[in-house]
């Protein structure tokens, strides 16, 4: 059983993964056995740089309390990266050929996003963003298909008045109707909408799946929030400290909550019927990341100890607005500046495979990755 159990997660998993369509079946077939040997070897190093996430902004026109977008710089430099400084990272890693995932903050508050992606995709590399959605209106969305922007990320977090509470302006109708806009003007762009279950958004998960079916989009993902009581920080910084040592503080950067969510297995009836609504409608409704009852009970209930180990740390690089490269989202422990130095020679510096050797030896995971939405990538 255990076994039917591990195959199944495993597919869900690589649906997931081709619902955007990032990386190509060929690539993903040929990337994962080495990095299951990079992370069996133990030596921290790499060979796999399957995707780079750009925080292209910190700026943003809504203020989502869940988000865990960065809001000062690590390093006195505070300038963004510019669009020629975007592409040469770019072609540091072209060899390598990882896609591109834009974030922020809202990445078309830049007025230079276009040029941005005009940078990376000028070297041949797959390029996606996740976006609010309010600034994409028809003539941005005929200049990203003229771009040949591969897949878009529209954030989406309930009904009319549930979101636009949640993101601290009005702008649900404005996102649903770009939506359908760019469904009709790039229609080489797949569209998928992300959830963020807020508590004020779990009676309403399946409005959701009907706005987004109705929109045309080409997945949903309903993706768990993520945060850390205080006493589970107690205990990230313990573990910390025993494999890090005092010299490196611990860079945790997660919503602190006082408690969990209160009703779990009601939350559990409402995906489970969000589900259902996506089957009955043809639209394919993701969990992010996917968790069986007793542990999306412990997720929201706690205490949640994290299981797996994290393959993020072979596959990803992550990039601040102002060029620091850090080890993750959830630990963002800063491995150097891609102003100083190459991404690939960051990719794999003492700072990076000292932290992998670390993280590799605790088990794969540590207190501060528990309720990580990369966990659905786990091994």
């Amino acid at each position: 059983m255990a076994l039917v159990e591990k195959i199944t997660t495993g597919i869900k998993k690589l649906r997931h993964m081709n619902s955007i369509r990032s990386v190509t079946w060929r690539r993903l077939l040929r990337v994962m056995p080495q990095v299951y040997l990079d992370y069996r070897s133990g030596q921290g190093i790499s060979h796999s740089l399957v995707n780079v996430t750009l925080e292209a902004t910190y700026r943003c026109n809504a203020r989502c309390a869940f988000c865990l977008a960065g809001k000062e710089a690590p390093t006195s430099d505070r300038r963004e990266l510019s669009a020629s400084e975007v592409g040469a990272v770019a072609e540091s890693v072209a060899p390598w050929g990882p896609g591109f995932f834009i974030t922020g903050g809202e990445p078309f508050i830049r007025k230079d996003m276009l040029d941005i992606f005009e940078a990376i995709k000028r070297h041949g590399l797959k390029a996606g963003v996740n976006t609010n959605m309010s600034l994409v209106d028809e003539t941005m969305a005929r200049a990203l298909n003229d771009i040949g922007l591969n897949y878009l990320i529209a954030s989406l977090h309930g009904a009319r008045d549930i979101h636009d509470k949640i993101a601290g302006i009005e702008i649900h109708d404005r996102i649903l109707d770009n939506i359908v806009c760019l469904r009709r003007v790039s229609p080489r762009t797949r569209i998928l909408v992300n959830c963020v279950v807020a508590p004020e958004s779990v009676a309403h998960l399946s409005d959701v799946v009907e706005e987004t079916a109705r929109a045309g989009v080409h997945a949903l993902t309903l993706q768990h929030e993520t945060f850390m009581t205080r006493r589970e920080v107690e205990t990230h910084e313990r573990v910390w400290r025993s494999l890090f040592g005092e010299e490196t503080p611990s860079p945790l950067s997660v919503p602190l909550r006082e408690t969990e969510h209160s009703d779990g297995a009601n939350l559990a009836r409402a995906i489970a019927a969000a589900q259902e609504t996506g089957r009955r409608l043809g639209l394919p409704v993701f969990v992010k990341p996917g968790l069986d009852d007793a542990a999306l009970l412990a997720w929201h209930e706690g205490p949640f100890r994290p299981a797996g180990r994290c393959s993020y740390l072979y596959t990803d690089a992550r990039v601040t607005p102002y060029g620091d490269v850090v080890a993750c989202q959830s630990l963002p422990l800063v491995l150097g500046n891609v102003r100083e130095q190459t991404l690939p020679d960051i990719f794999n510096n003492d700072v990076a495979t000292r932290f992998r050797q670390r993280i590799h030896a605790s088990g794969g995971c540590i207190p501060g990755c528990a309720r990580c939405c990369k966990l659905y990538r786990s091994f």
